[in-house]
């Protein structure tokens, strides 16, 4: 496809913006169905402003590639043939890697724990070229454990990349706030600003808040029992409250947060393992200064330990919340939940029998919605020797297809797996520690 062809397309698209998203509506791409939505990310820089008259650079950037897939000339992320890169730069280690891509500057960025479970972050091209390494804890003054299970997230309104990190020599809940290049990093204890008194591993994860330009990170309330609790920051870190959000739930009950933002609805949807109810999968859902809370089981009937750390994703389409996880009533395969955006109406599928595949031994789904062609693809740790696995589903759960993405890597190559649509390329990515090769991060591009 040329570009004129996608500029003659492209300015047929309605755009129109809504609480930071790009929305356009398929009623002006034949074959697609739903809206589709994309991150509205340094749109002045890319067109001037958002009432700029000439939003066809971003429309090319992020969402010229839906009309081009709409005209069958480019294949939707997870249907092409898997291939690998090593993004290490070099490196030895990379445990634990997270990722998330910078839109903007057309990077993937991978923050992972390096050496003595210190912080480092790896920079490439979408396409895994190009890849260097920086150790973001350098001249920070953190010691061993201050990058235990990093969670990372980019703040689109100030061009800065943050990663949060659980400290484990010391308890606390770190931010260390980068420019997008990884350079210029500086450090923030947000669980002390907050006046947390550390305990212990808290398993932070984050979020960020573009309504009120927030940063919003969950957590394990250690000083309670392990029960769900919300930390409430300002883009820098310079500012936070502790929120207690667990609704009266019990000891246990705020297992491996993870906290998305319904944009729709203006709520903080905070999904986790609630030990003091069979392990099942709960939802916290509050105000976006994490007040006003209601508590969900999201389980839909299944039996103990049906969703083992959950992970969930919005169906931006349909307007629902889907989690997955691993189901040890069903011979530990993938199971999948898909509920109302309030945790209400929650139904359960049985996502590897659905797709021919006996699951068992699944581990770690990393899920991500392809809005343009309108499924959710699951990252897993696959049952054949921890290979990566992708299964690709309809948002309805109608049916599903699981695919070995290993692209010839060898066992434990699917190690802590993150999948994400490149909206760019059309491609999903998907980052693993690859144990094949010295448990150093690895891309596969699908």
């Amino acid at each position: 496809m040329t570009w004129p062809e996608v500029a003659t397309v492209a300015e047929t698209l309605r755009l129109c913006f809504r609480a930071g998203l790009l929305v356009v509506c398929a009623t002006v791409i034949p074959g697609l169905s739903g809206c589709i939505t994309h991150p509205i990310v340094g749109l002045e820089a890319l067109t001037g402003s958002e009432d700029s008259e000439e939003p066809l650079e971003l429309a090319l950037l992020g969402l010229g590639v839906a009309a081009a897939i709409g005209a069958g000339s480019v294949p939707l992320p997870g249907t092409g043939t898997p291939s690998y890169v090593d993004i290490s730069a070099g490196q030895t280690d990379g445990e634990n890697p997270i990722a998330a891509i910078d839109f903007v500057n057309q990077k993937l960025l991978v923050a992972a724990e390096m050496n003595l479970d210190r912080p480092g972050l790896f920079r490439s091209n979408l396409d895994g070229s190009d890849a260097s390494f920086t150790d973001i804890s350098a001249g920070l003054g953190l010691g061993t454990g201050s990058g235990s299970d990093p969670s990372i997230v980019i703040d689109t309104t100030n061009s800065k990349l943050l990663v949060i990190t659980d400290e484990a020599n010391n308890g606390d809940i770190g931010l260390i706030r980068c420019e997008l290049d990884a350079t210029g990093c500086i450090y923030r204890d947000l669980s002390g600003a907050a006046g947390i008194l550390s305990l212990g591993s808290m398993e932070p994860s984050a979020a960020i808040d573009p309504i009120n330009n927030r940063l919003l990170v969950a957590f394990e309330d250690t000083n309670s029992n392990r029960t769900a609790a919300l930390l409430v920051c300002t883009l820098d870190g310079s500012s936070c409250s502790s929120e207690d959000i667990s609704v009266g739930q019990g000891t246990d009950s705020g297992e491996f947060p993870e906290p998305l933002i319904d944009l729709v609805n203006q709520k903080v949807l905070v999904i986790a393992q609630n030990g003091d109810n069979d392990q099942k999968p709960s939802l916290y859902r509050c105000e976006l200064d994490g007040t006003s809370c209601t508590h969900s089981d999201l389980s839909a009937g299944e039996g103990v330990n049906p969703a083992n750390r959950p992970r969930p994703v919005l169906d931006t389409i349909n307007s629902k919340l889907l989690v997955f996880g691993r189901n040890a009533n069903r011979s530990s395969g993938l199971s999948g939940y898909r509920c109302e955006l309030d945790g209400s109406g929650c139904t359960h599928f049985d996502l590897s029998t659905l797709a021919g595949d006996s699951g068992t031994g699944i581990a770690l789904p990393f899920p991500a919605v392809d809005t343009v062609g309108g499924f959710v693809l699951i990252a897993t740790r696959g049952p054949d020797s921890n290979r990566p696995h992708v299964y690709r589903c309809d948002l309805a759960f109608a049916s599903c297809a699981v695919t070995d993405i290993s692209a010839g890597q060898g066992a434990n190559s699917g190690r802590s797996p993150t999948a994400l649509i490149d909206t760019i390329n059309s491609k999903l990515l998907v980052v693993t520690q690859n144990g094949a090769n010295g448990d150093v991060p690895g891309l596969f591009i699908q």
